[in-house]
């Protein structure tokens, strides 16, 4: 997904007064392992991501800066 379509994924999915209220919020991304998933979860990421094999979005950048706001 791209950081757009998560953004919407979030904001559609997670209450408004939630958000408002959090202290911070994060989007870190990922991984899909096909060795790990089954059948159907492969291929929905086929034919979603149009990839099939090991996908890892992890943003380590975002998750420390989320650790930092957290700890203030």
């Amino acid at each position: 997904m791209s950081s757009g379509e998560q953004q919407k994924m979030f904001d559609d999915n997670v209450p408004k007064d939630l958000i408002e209220s959090a202290k911070a919020t994060v989007m870190p991304g990922g991984i899909f392992d096909p060795k790990k998933a089954g059948f159907i979860a492969r291929l929905i990421m086929k034919a979603v991501t149009k990839q099939s094999g090991y996908i890892d979005t992890i943003d380590n950048g975002k998750i420390k800066d989320f650790v930092v706001v957290m700890k203030a």
